[in-house]
């Protein structure tokens, strides 16, 4: 792929393509960085900033062959800035003599070759070339590309550079220096780093992330470059190498955060939690306008007393431990093949229970949305103030899973706002309140346990479907009295009742 196509491509709204600019790129920039700056990690941050304002400034690039030397240009510009803002506090520090601080030049020089290598011997050994040898030395050898790249980069012809790094070459010998190490200068990988949002909402930020940099589910990230970072969370992954993240409170309703803004891990798990307010939001953005639609999933509890809605949003809370998680996947895996599309929040605990799904490798990509919230206190009753605008709350019972009732999920708290509840779902919900130790109520608790397809491999029973109609019929049977001959033991983890006649 040509430099011109990639750089078409990118204009096009292509990210994958200026990664592969950035690639192919981001050696020679931090050379040059490096040669004008004299500092690792100043060059760093040079580099990190010069590319951000050239993805968003490519439309301005009229001749996209020419990206190199035009990068060159972005890269000078913010070397200048740097420098100017190091000599404005310079003189700053000199004016408040408490705020200067002598620095001891042996140490530091020290520490840069501990970290860096052969760096800073590499640059000592070039600094006394004139200057035009000394940019083409130092790209030609510290950047360890071919002549034409470096012509290239420079705006210069392959001959010219030719010439000047023979006359380096040459002035380097006279100084008793014969070879000149190419893999000296340790380039950082800003191809990770640049390029990776795709798109915002509110503040939900969706990036892309390569596969071997795949940060696990709540892992704290910042968004953002040396002018502004934004705190965030990874929140779910969309895709093999698409990640949903959530920005943190305190960035208002809009985020701010550009196409093209780096992502960089934090290495840990976040320790901050979501307010109601950001669930409200996330909500808000999350929902279908359209009227709603049930969408049946074949578990008999979530159809009838908590139906999910098309383009709707589902709130799943409860305690730890009581298989929330379990009831994501189920849902993921019912619903991937089918079109049709649900956002679920998954309301965890911490920082006890958001530490344990930290270290999970969670999938639960495809036509289901599932974001990870971490809160205060994940239980229903401290979230309901915070749940009056998503469209199904699937309330999660720690007694039930206790008692062997999975999957765990408690009909009298949880409910659709979307869809007005059926009149066999609110017989039910009337015995379990007049007679929660009833004979009948018994029966039901069984009934609506359920075998998942996603716990087969752990429980040895088959994954079982029922449709929304069969289960109101037989629940109808059930509080008729129709099946007084059975024991609430025979509907533990079966299907319809059909099944057992």
């Amino acid at each position: 792929m040509t430099t011109e196509s990639l750089v078409q491509r990118a204009i096009a709204g292509d990210v994958d393509a200026f990664t592969d600019l950035v690639t192919m790129y981001q050696g020679m920039a931090f050379a040059y960085a490096v040669t004008t700056l004299n500092d690792y990690q100043l060059a760093e941050d040079a580099v990190q900033q010069s590319l951000l304002t050239a993805y968003r400034n490519l439309t301005s690039l009229r001749d996209p062959r020419r990206f190199g030397g035009w990068l060159r240009g972005i890269v000078r510009f913010e070397c200048l800035r740097i420098v100017r803002d190091r000599s404005r506090r310079y003189r700053d520090s000199i004016d408040d003599p408490e705020a200067f601080e002598v620095v001891d030049r042996t140490i530091d020089v020290e520490q840069q070759v501990e970290i860096r290598g052969e760096v800073q011997c590499v640059l000592d050994r070039m600094a006394g070339l004139p200057e035009h040898q000394r940019v083409v030395a130092q790209l030609y050898y510290l950047a360890d590309q071919s002549q034409a790249a470096v012509a290239e980069f420079l705006g210069l012809s392959v001959s010219t550079v030719n010439n000047r790094l023979r006359e380096a070459r040459a002035t380097l010998r006279q100084e008793g220096v014969y070879q000149v190490s190419t893999r000296s200068l340790n380039n950082p990988d800003f191809s990770k780093a640049i390029g990776n949002v795709i798109r915002t909402q509110g503040q939900m930020v969706d990036v892309r992330i390569t596969a071997d940099s795949r940060p696990p589910l709540l892992t704290a990230v910042q968004i953002g470059d040396a002018e502004r970072t934004v705190a965030a969370f990874v929140s779910q992954y969309l895709d093999d190498d698409v990640a949903r993240l959530v920005v943190m409170d305190g960035h208002g309703d809009q985020t701010d955060v550009a196409s093209g803004s780096s992502v960089q891990s934090q290495g840990h798990a976040t320790d901050g939690v979501v307010s109601a307010d950001t669930i409200n939001r996330m909500v808000a953005a999350s929902r279908a306008t359209t009227l709603p639609s049930m969408i049946s999933t074949g578990i008999k509890v979530i159809d009838l007393f908590a139906p999910l809605v098309e383009g709707g949003v589902v709130a799943i809370v409860g305690e730890m431990n009581v298989g929330k998680l379990v009831v994501v996947e189920e849902l993921a895996t019912r619903l991937r093949q089918l079109d049709q599309q649900v956002t679920i929040l998954v309301f965890l605990s911490s920082p006890d229970e958001l530490g344990v799904v930290h270290k999970l490798d969670l999938d639960v990509s495809g036509s289901v949305t599932a974001m990870m919230v971490p809160v205060a206190d994940a239980s229903y009753e401290a979230l309901a103030p915070s749940l009056d605008r998503v469209d199904t709350v699937v309330a999660m019972s720690k007694e039930l899973g206790r008692d062997g009732y999975f999957p765990a999920i408690d009909p009298l708290v949880s409910r659709s706002f979307a869809i007005e509840a059926s009149p066999v779902a609110t017989r039910v919900r009337e015995l379990f309140r007049m007679h929660p130790e009833g004979e009948r109520t018994q029966l039901l608790r069984a009934y609506l346990t359920q075998a998942f397809f996603v716990a087969e491999p752990y429980t040895g029973r088959a994954g079982v479907t029922v449709t929304p109609e069969v289960a109101e019929a037989d629940i109808a049977r059930i509080l008729d009295g129709d099946v007084t001959a059975l024991e609430p033991g025979a509907l533990m983890m079966r299907g319809s009742l059909i099944d057992l006649e």
